[in-house]
C-alpha cells in the first residue's frame, strides 16, 4: 500500500480528493430535484434575457453616426440614420431558401414606392452589377418624389440570400450612398 503522506504533495491531493468526493455526494443528496434548471445556474436568470441580447449577428460596419434599432421583422439588424429633418433605415436581411427571382424583387421594391412595374427585357437598366472585395453584388436604385431605395443583393451560395436596404427621404440617401458603398466593402457574412 502507497503511504500518502510520505510526501506532502501526495497526501495534500488526497485531502482534495476526499473533500470534492464529500462536496458531491453532498449537492448530489440536497439537490436531487428534477426541476434545476442548469440554464439559471450556468448562467444569468432567464427573466432578465431579452431575445435581441442573445440573437447572434454579424458585426456591421456601419458609420458611427447610424443609430442601430430594434431589428424590423424578418431582417437581422435596422439603422437610423438622421440628418436635419430627413431620415433613412438600413436594414439587412439574411434569407435562407428561395428568396424570389431578381425581376419579382426589383418589382416588389418599386411596388413599395408606389412606381410601376418593370418588364424583364428592361431589367438591366435597372440594375447593375458590382463586385467588392471579391463579392458579387446586384444594386438596384428606385426613387420616386419623396421616397428613396438603394438595395444591395448578396448570394454568397445558391440557398442564402442577404438583402442590404437603404430607403429614405431622396436626398439623405443618396448623401449616405457612400457610406452604404463602404459597409458592402467591410461587411463579412455568415456564409
Amino acid at each position: 500500500m502507497v503511504n500518502f503522506f510520505k510526501k506532502p504533495i501526495y497526501g495534500l491531493v488526497f485531502l482534495m480528493g476526499i473533500i470534492l468526493l464529500g462536496l458531491g455526494i453532498y449537492f448530489w443528496q440536497n439537490n436531487s430535484s428534477k426541476d434545476i434548471n442548469i440554464s439559471r445556474v450556468l448562467y444569468t436568470p432567464q427573466e432578465s434575457i431579452k431575445p435581441y441580447e442573445i440573437k447572434l449577428k454579424a458585426d456591421w460596419p456601419v458609420p458611427f453616426y447610424w443609430q442601430e434599432q430594434e431589428a424590423v421583422p424578418m431582417s437581422e439588424a435596422t439603422y437610423l440614420i438622421r440628418k436635419a429633418n430627413d431620415e433613412a433605415l438600413f436594414t439587412i436581411t439574411k434569407l435562407e431558401g428561395a428568396s424570389g427571382s431578381l425581376l419579382a424583387n426589383v418589382n416588389r421594391w418599386r411596388s413599395q414606392l408606389d412606381l410601376e412595374p418593370i418588364a424583364k427585357d428592361t431589367l438591366k437598366q435597372h440594375v447593375d452589377a458590382l463586385v467588392l472585395n471579391q463579392k458579387r453584388y446586384y444594386i438596384t436604385k428606385q426613387v420616386n418624389t419623396h421616397k428613396s431605395m438603394l438595395v444591395a443583393i448578396y448570394k454568397p451560395s445558391l440557398d442564402i440570400t442577404y438583402f442590404l436596404k437603404l430607403s429614405g427621404e431622396p436626398a439623405l440617401v443618396s448623401e449616405e450612398t457612400q457610406s452604404f458603398l463602404d459597409v458592402l466593402k467591410k461587411a463579412k457574412y455568415d456564409e
